[in-house]
C-alpha cells in the first residue's frame, strides 16, 4: 500500500526506495506485483483504478 501511495504522488522507484528504505529493485518488484494485481500497463493505469477503489 506504501509504494501504491509513492506512485499516487508521482514518485519514480528510486525516491520510493529512500523514502522506504528498501533497495530499488525491491520497489520495482512491488511496482510490478500491483501491475499484475490490477491488471494495468503502466502506472497512471494503476493509480486511477486504485483512486476508482479508494484505495488512494
Amino acid at each position: 500500500m506504501e509504494v501504491l501511495v509513492f506512485l499516487a504522488e508521482g514518485k519514480p522507484n528510486k525516491e520510493i526506495a529512500k523514502e522506504l528504505q528498501l533497495a530499488e529493485p525491491t520497489v520495482k518488484m512491488h511496482v510490478t506485483s500491483i501491475y499484475r494485481k490490477f491488471n494495468v500497463q503502466n502506472r497512471t493505469q494503476a493509480v486511477v483504478i486504485a483512486r476508482d477503489m479508494g484505495l488512494v
